[in-house]
């Protein structure tokens, strides 16, 4: 009916403008995440209007006048419309509880759906009965869409059935759950994050430390050539190239004349489906214009990567953005207990190395690296016998090393006169080498010369051009990224245990960081904020119902709403992440919505007419409702359920959970709450 819907529309921008407001004095902006967040809450906000809407409706219906139908048709459902927002609220508000950086990305969607609610409800219970007096004060009149009469009769039927076999449909429904909790296992891997488009890729190198700025440029010439070669016009936009620089995904810089960053911008992506082909030009009215680009990025890293094989320096990776929120895929960092700084060394190289070995031979594991820096080549000279008899110190070495060596570091290292003095120098290359070894110096005092190797007992070694320290501990650190449509960073941590044996028994400490770290650590957090938003809800159901089985009923249909998240990932083909378990959490609040108000309507007429045929007539009243909120919030989330592109794929899980998860919780609160309230409280019908 068409002056209903309008009195529920109208919740819409009152409830989002109180939202709005809200965020302002908050200091939020407009962004992905909010916007996000205003596509959820969209559906949602109506669910409150709906249900108050259709019962004014339903009591028009029925007879009674508009007034009188406003006044009547609110009150009857206040309470079960209160604790179905409160659930909801008490289900999205413990998500703030998520810590690290994903708290931090994602805080604003509980914020905000929270708000949206709570405004949602001040609106519906006390604006929309006016609203709806007004509109209604000349009748309601009738539409070709209003019969619900045949839709709701074949579901009375059909309820009726399972009512009579209940024991076996509660059953039924226990082997259904049972079965998706299999097919998860079997057939759905976990990661952190999903996997998006960008539109930049980069390309990192370092040279050797012996070259300088000259020579890093002529590299990047090589690669900048490599690179125009091997990508297609319509996929290329641009090449921007920092000489001296590189930094990370975290925005971390490193500064070095052997460095550099490549930026290769692609152009924006081509329509790839119906709604980008035909709806978006038409909704966005010519303000957003497609681009060329018909491969993704990840197709483009790898044609760049075949295209540099042969490019040999000392480090080359091409990867696209991330997330920002783990610097890697895979990250493990490792450390040497002792005070023997070159042993130490030495065993965290050769773990580095075992571990990127492994890595090598994994499929879907790119752009293998460490930061093992190994530095120009370094003499540690130590004055001997001879050199003190002669009259050599410290100093007299220091100022004939001088003229050929004006980057000279000394360093004085003195507890007794006995002591030997240790003079470092770099050299800019390996071949000086020979050239140092037949240097001689002159003697203080005299005009003798003498070969350096005469006096000195000279150590040649690898220097290091940086050192990471992690606590005060020096590491080493392998990283590594993922194709997520090959494999999984749990599972190439599962594949590596053997690795990770083997540099345990050379004494090398391992240290898992990057997305497996994350992931442990907000999964643990998302536990703790699953328990408190259950916890939440019954708390709102004991206070609305009384009762422990009441209680019950209304929550199962959390669990088959989880079964709906599992189809949802298995049709759409996607992995468990972080996202879709948020997603999960916060439809745990939603879920229960219909429930409460069945179950309250199925009380109350089971107190008046304790009949088969009024328990039917009860659930059918609720069938109507219960279908308009539902298809309303899947609505909702369509566009990023079936159409999400670019960074929004990252949210594209949470919007699957909560889609496919609502579908299914539906059908639970249409068919297995009236079926285990009969079960629960032993329902016997009398004859009517």
């Amino acid at each position: 009916n068409l002056r209903v819907s309008i009195t529920v529309l109208l919740g819409i921008p009152t409830a989002f403008l109180i939202s709005f407001v809200y965020l302002y004095y908050r200091g939020e902006t407009i962004n992905m995440l909010s916007l996000f967040s205003f596509l959820m809450a969209l559906g949602m906000v109506v669910d409150d209007a709906i249900v108050i809407g259709e019962n004014i409706y339903r009591k028009m219906e029925s007879g009674l006048c508009h007034r009188e139908a406003a006044i009547e048709g609110a009150a009857e459902v206040f309470w079960p419309v209160c604790a179905a927002t409160f659930t909801t609220v008490a289900a999205f508000i413990p998500l703030l509880m998520v810590g690290g950086d994903i708290g931090k990305f994602l805080k604003i969607i509980p914020v905000f759906v929270s708000a949206a609610l709570l405004a949602s409800l001040i609106e519906s219970l006390f604006i929309l009965p006016v609203h709806g007096v007004e509109l209604y004060r000349s009748g309601i009149g009738k539409s070709p869409f209003s019969n619900w009469e045949p839709l709701r009769r074949a579901y009375s039927r059909l309820l009726g059935t399972l009512i009579d076999h209940k024991n076996k449909a509660i059953a039924g429904a226990v082997v259904i759950f049972v079965l998706s909790l299999i097919s998860m296992k079997l057939f759905l891997t976990f990661t952190l994050l999903p996997q998006f488009d960008a539109d930049q890729i980069y390309i990192r190198g370092k040279l050797a430390s012996r070259y300088g700025i000259e020579d890093t440029e002529k590299v990047v010439s090589i690669i900048e050539k490599r690179v125009r070669q091997c990508l297609p016009p319509e996929d290329l936009d641009s090449i921007a190239t920092h000489i001296g620089t590189s930094f990370n995904d975290k925005m971390e810089f490193d500064v070095g004349e052997d460095l550099f960053q490549i930026f290769v911008n692609l152009q924006k992506p081509a329509p790839q489906n119906f709604l980008e082909r035909f709806v978006y030009p038409v909704i966005m009215f010519g303000t957003y214009t497609f681009g060329t680009r018909k491969h993704t990025a990840m197709e483009l890293v790898k044609v760049i990567e075949n295209n540099l094989r042969d490019i040999k320096i000392q480090r080359l990776t091409v990867t696209k953005p991330k997330a920002g929120i783990v610097r890697a895929d895979i990250e493990v960092s490792f450390s040497y207990p002792g005070k023997d700084k070159t042993k130490a060394l030495k065993k965290m190289v050769h773990a580095a190395q075992l571990l990127e070995k492994a890595l090598s031979g994994i499929d879907g594991v790119e752009n293998i690296a460490d930061n093992y820096d190994p530095g120009k080549i370094e003499l540690t000279l130590h004055l001997n016998k001879r050199g003190k008899e002669l009259g050599f110190s410290e100093a007299s070495l220091a100022s004939s090393l001088i003229p050929y060596y004006l980057n000279i570091k000394t360093a004085r290292i003195m507890k007794d006169v006995s002591r030997d003095v240790v003079v470092r120098t770099y050299l800019e290359d390996r071949r000086d080498l020979d050239r140092f070894f037949k240097l001689r110096l002159p003697v203080p005092g005299t005009s003798r010369l003498v070969y350096i190797t005469d006096i000195c007992t000279i150590v040649p070694k690898q220097g290091l051009s940086r050192i990471w320290k992690e606590n005060g501990v020096r590491q080493i650190t392998v990283t590594a990224s993922i194709d997520k449509k090959v494999t999984t960073s749990r599972e190439v941590m599962d594949r590596l245990a053997p690795t990770f044996k083997k540099i345990a028994e050379m004494g090398v400490v391992t240290e898992i960081k990057g997305e497996k770290r994350v992931a442990e650590r907000t999964l643990r957090d998302l536990m703790m904020a699953g328990c408190v938003a259950i916890l939440g809800i019954l708390i709102v159901l004991l206070l609305q119902f009384n009762s422990f089985g009441d209680a019950f009923i209304v929550l199962v249909s959390v669990p088959f709403a989880f079964v709906g998240v599992i189809l949802g990932h298995l049709i759409m083909g996607l992995h468990i992440s972080i996202t879709s378990l948020l997603g999960f959490v916060g439809l745990s609040g939603v879920a229960v919505n219909d429930a409460i108000i069945m179950v309250d309507f199925l009380k109350r007429h089971l107190r008046e007419h304790p009949s088969r045929e009024h328990f039917l007539k009860a659930a059918a009243i609720r069938l109507r409702p219960i279908i308009l909120t539902s298809v309303t919030t899947i609505l909702s989330l369509t566009p990023l359920i079936f159409f999400a592109t670019g960074q929004a794929m990252i949210l594209s899980p949470m919007a699957v959970s909560f889609g496919y998860g609502l579908l299914a919780a539906t059908f639970a609160n249409l068919f297995l709450v009236p079926t285990l309230y009969c079960l629960v409280h032993r329902v016997k019908f009398s004859k009517a």
